[in-house]
């Protein structure tokens, strides 16, 4: 601790874990935050699932309304190619059946079709084979080129009987194909991404119903959150003003003893203020990590004053007295293996100075104590003795720290109470003042 340091002391938001670190109710403290933050994260849960479900019911409307459209027009895999096709056979249906009946005539009906020809000359090589084997050979060929011819004729006349030519189906195919391209259009642009529109908002839609589900489990979650936050808040806010009048009457005590008799220590815990409440009574009170409470360490330093913050006692004697009586107090909550105390003799003297090494002689039996100091009755407190030196070797300067033995530390002392004349009676005044505490340990 310096004089004017801004640590933990001084810092009002610290002031709250000192008093409960005092009383042994950190555990209960740490629930309430625990508690806290449980709840000011499902409430933020809540807030962005109201906001999903909101754009939800926002867009549902648009939604139902696609999921109908596409529905309805019960749409095939590959319909509209399907379509196209049939769309161009039968807009040209008329030429397409003139087409197919024409060559079914020209393969096999028709004077002098090609079936006939074929027929006539089978005849003409079946009479004259018994002139020339050879022409059995050529007796199959001409039959298997002859069946061919029929079969094929029997194609086109099938394709020609089968070809509809109707301009209502042909209207009715158009208008088809037309709102399968409107689908593609708004949903596309092909019918498998009109497909993958409809999977997607369908699982949109089921969003809702799910999300509805979890908002009702996190409300739920949420009233019991605040439930035991509430009731851990006041049973801290409780055992904190219990407290309280210990913690300041032992400051009170230590600050008597170093010589501010009318000092007051004034803990005061008032209520918090933020934006995140919690009911209490059918009332809303506002809530934070540390309950309902808002604490800070006040200190009146003369009777009739009025309590002042710490950051604004005046006396750097004040100061020094005023926090080390808190770190006396509050040694067993302050879980730090060491406490340095810089330049904590500023302000004080002669008794007073001499109360204050006795208590930091106190407090380093609790905890180890590092202390920077000027004053011989705070220096010989210490059980080790280092003198802080300046040397310029080589044209630079290096500070060190020398630990003194006892002789050199008689010295050190001497020069601490008459200045840079050391005298044979500093030395003795050094020499008393390391015997008294040596009787004193």
């Amino acid at each position: 601790h310096g004089q004017h340091d801004h640590q933990s002391l001084l810092n009002v938001s610290e002031h709250v874990s000192y008093l409960d670190g005092y009383g042994k109710i950190s555990a209960l403290a740490g629930k309430v935050e625990h508690l806290f933050n449980e709840m000011v994260k499902i409430r933020k849960k809540i807030n962005e699932l109201e906001l999903q479900i909101e754009n939800l019911n926002r867009d549902r409307e648009l939604f139902t309304f696609q999921v109908n459209e596409i529905e309805e027009a019960n749409i095939s895999p590959g319909e509209d190619i399907e379509l196209s096709n049939d769309i161009k056979r039968l807009s040209g249906a008329v030429e397409l059946k003139s087409l197919g009946w024409e060559l079914f005539q020209e393969l096999s009906e028709a004077e002098g079709s090609i079936g006939g020809r074929l027929g006539e000359l089978t005849s003409r090589i079946e009479y004259l084979s018994h002139c020339d084997s050879e022409l059995d050979s050529f007796m199959k060929k001409i039959e298997e080129i002859t069946f061919g011819v029929s079969d094929l004729a029997g194609s086109f006349r099938e394709y020609s009987e089968k070809i509809n030519n109707n301009p209502a189906v042909l209207a009715e195919m158009e208008e088809r194909l037309e709102l399968l391209e409107k689908m593609k259009k708004k949903y596309g642009p092909s019918l498998d991404d009109v497909f993958n529109y409809l999977e997607k908002i369908k699982k949109e839609c089921e969003k809702e119903e799910e999300f509805e589900v979890k908002l009702a489990d996190l409300k739920l979650r949420k009233g019991e959150i605040e439930s035991q936050l509430a009731d851990s808040a006041l049973r801290l806010s409780k055992k904190r003003k219990e407290i309280a009048p210990r913690l300041s009457k032992k400051v009170e005590t230590h600050l008597s003893q170093l010589g501010m008799s009318g000092a007051r220590l004034v803990i005061d815990i008032h209520k918090f203020e933020g934006p995140d409440e919690v009911q209490i009574n059918n009332q809303l009170v506002p809530v934070g990590k540390d309950g309902f409470d808002s604490v800070e360490f006040c200190i009146s330093a003369n009777p009739g004053e009025p309590p002042k913050s710490l950051v604004k006692i005046a006396s750097g004697g004040e100061v020094s007295r005023v926090m080390l009586s808190l770190k006396l107090a509050l040694v067993h909550a302050v879980n730090v293996p060491t406490m340095v105390f810089d330049e904590i003799d500023l302000g004080v003297s002669g008794r007073v100075a001499d109360a204050v090494g006795k208590k930091m002689l106190q407090l380093s039996e609790i905890r180890q104590v590092l202390a920077i100091t000027h004053l011989p009755q705070i220096a010989v407190m210490g059980s080790r003795h280092f003198s802080a030196r300046k040397n310029v070797r080589g044209g630079r300067t290096y500070s060190e720290l020398v630990l003194l033995d006892e002789s050199a530390r008689q010295q050190e002392l001497a020069t601490l109470l008459s200045g840079e004349t050391m005298t044979d009676t500093a030395l003795a005044h050094a020499k008393k003042l390391m015997d008294e505490v040596k009787n004193q340990k």
